[in-house]
């Protein structure tokens, strides 16, 4: 499955939103914090907007590597161990969003950060970091905005891992 590589402009927005999430909004005043939030909002609607129809994987060479590293044998079992692990996340993740569940939210983000680090979808990453630090201040209107996009890009990953596993993809 050949996807076309996501734009600048997009992974720029994954990672300001996931930049402004990480500020401390207790060391502001009021209005500096009304500011950040609303800077928040629109990085978060713009990273939505910019990676609705991205690629899953930002960094592709460092998915072939990782199956590589597999070798022949072992790639197809670790895009099955992917598929499942990304699978429990996106319903355990799911789940936590629809409370919201702020506890669960970091659980699953921290699992989500990790499984999309190793394989590449950079964007995921830096969306389910800012979705961690929405979770860690409790900031419930964030984690729904912050939610839907990351469960869109987990679905993409999804999809590309289950295509890849359909495939028999393994390294030459």
């Amino acid at each position: 499955m050949m996807s076309t590589p996501m734009t600048q402009s997009a992974a720029d927005a994954a990672d300001l939103t996931a930049a402004l999430a990480r500020i401390d909004d207790n060391r502001l005043d009021g209005d500096s914090r009304v500011a950040l939030q609303e800077a928040r909002g629109a990085a978060a609607r713009l990273a939505a907007q910019l990676c609705a129809e991205e690629a899953p994987l930002r960094d592709r060479e460092r998915y072939r590597r990782l199956m590589e590293l597999a070798g022949a044998e072992a790639a197809q079992e670790l895009l099955e161990r992917l598929a499942e692990d990304l699978a429990r996340v996106e319903r355990g993740l799911m789940r936590a969003l629809a409370g919201p569940d702020p506890i669960e939210v970091r659980s699953e983000t921290h699992v989500l950060i990790a499984l999309a680090g190793a394989v590449g979808a950079t964007p995921l990453q830096r969306l389910a970091e800012a979705l961690n630090a929405a979770a860690h201040r409790d900031a419930e209107e964030e984690m729904t905005r912050l939610g839907a996009t990351t469960m869109a890009q987990l679905s993409r990953l999804c999809r590309f891992i289950a295509a890849e596993e359909a495939a028999g993809r393994a390294p030459a």
